[in-house]
């Protein structure tokens, strides 16, 4: 019902007052704070005639909710849009020239939302990739890249470079995996 995480931090506080209203109405019978959750999700949360009088008595909560639905779509065309036109770069860059049809999953509960619902999504292609969607020009970040290989070289050390597509507006990125580093015994 919900589309995103988002739309369900837009709804978390609203929810704790309405659980603990409930509560002391001794509306929600279970004793366990996750039993009571899934108590009023279950039989409240997900009841469209409940929502609609929760939405009557916070009429700002329905508004907020609807414009993340509304935010949220558009951001998700604009991401498919840019990944289309990107496409060649991207394939090259990022997939070692292993051709991609249309990205499977965007997660757009990455990072903070500013500048009416834009935010750094995780995009996963059909060929296994993933990448990082950044909403704003990432230039700072690719020239910290070009100083690092600099000093790399300099100092004679291996690196793992980060590998980035920046356009005038927005950019994409690589994912780096988090991998632990095994200390050697001397």
């Amino acid at each position: 019902m919900w589309k995103s995480m988002k739309q369900k931090q837009i709804l978390y506080r609203t929810m704790i007052l309405d659980i603990h209203r409930k509560k002391s109405e001794n509306v929600i019978p279970e004793n366990t704070p996750e039993k009571q959750y899934e108590y009023y999700e279950k039989n409240f949360l997900y009841n469209p005639a409940y929502l609609q009088s929760l939405f009557a008595e916070f009429p700002e909560l329905e508004r907020l909710l609807q414009q993340s639905v509304v935010q949220q779509e558009e951001m998700e065309h604009k991401i498919k849009d840019r990944l289309e036109q990107d496409r060649e770069e991207i394939t090259e860059l990022f997939c070692e020239n292993q051709s991609f049809g249309s990205a499977v999953e965007i997660d757009l509960s990455v990072g903070d939302t500013h500048n009416g619902g834009c935010s750094t999504a995780k995009v996963i292609l059909d060929n296994g990739v993933t990448l990082y969607y950044k909403n704003y020009k990432d230039q700072k970040a690719q020239w910290y890249q070009e100083l690092y290989r600099y000093l790399c070289k300099k100092t004679g050390i291996t690196c793992k470079e980060v590998r980035y597509l920046v356009r005038e507006t927005y950019g994409w990125e690589e994912k780096i995996e988090k991998k632990t580093v095994k200390q050697r015994r001397r």
